[in-house]
């Protein structure tokens, strides 16, 4: 089963891809926060995900992997927008 079509998977990682994001930061207490928040995220992704279907967690994806090769390239405007769109996706 892909990624995109195993619910648990998908909010597994999803969650996961967020937690990268947020470490990055480096901000102590923002961490704390979403690890504290961790099973409650993922319990919500599960929810969400199977309600929007397959066209979400794909779309997810695809958002995702638009952030991270801006993030990767160091193009700021690009990362940025990436993730308002990805936010508008929601």
């Amino acid at each position: 089963t892909s990624l995109e079509q195993d619910v648990e998977t998908f909010a597994r990682a999803d969650v996961a891809f967020h937690n990268v994001m947020i470490s990055s930061t480096e901000n102590r207490f923002f961490m704390q926060i979403m690890n504290k928040l961790a099973y409650p995220l993922i319990t919500a992704r599960r929810l969400t995900s199977q309600l929007g279907g397959l066209p979400s967690r794909t779309e997810a994806q695809m958002w995702h992997r638009r952030i991270f090769e801006a993030i990767a390239a160091r193009d700021a405007a690009a990362a940025a927008d990436a993730m308002r769109n990805h936010i508008t996706q929601l």
